[in-house]
C-alpha cells in the first residue's frame, strides 16, 4: 500500500475517532473535508483521498448507491411514453 493511501486511511480513522458515534452522514462528510491532509486538492494524492473517503462514507450513507442500471432502449422509452 502506498504512502498516500496509508496517510489517507490514518487521517480518516483519526477523524472518525473524534466524531460521536451518532454523527450524521453530513457531519462525517464535513469532518473529512476539513481533515484533508495533502494540501492542494488535485492529482494523485487527491484521487487516493477521494477513493478512501468514498469507502469510509459508504458505511454511513443513508441512501446507498445501488448498481447502475443500463440505459433504456428506444423501445422501452416509447412504451413508457405511450402509457
Amino acid at each position: 500500500m502506498g504512502d498516500w493511501r496509508q496517510k489517507a486511511i490514518r487521517t480518516i480513522w483519526a477523524t472518525h475517532a473524534k466524531l460521536p458515534a451518532n454523527a450524521s452522514f453530513d457531519e462525517r462528510t464535513k469532518a473529512l473535508h476539513a481533515a484533508y491532509p495533502f494540501g492542494v486538492r488535485r492529482q494523485y494524492p487527491y484521487k487516493v483521498w477521494l477513493e478512501e473517503q468514498r469507502k469510509y462514507l459508504s458505511r454511513y450513507d443513508p441512501k446507498p448507491a445501488g448498481p447502475l442500471l443500463p440505459p433504456k432502449s428506444p423501445l422501452e422509452l416509447a412504451k413508457e411514453k405511450a402509457k
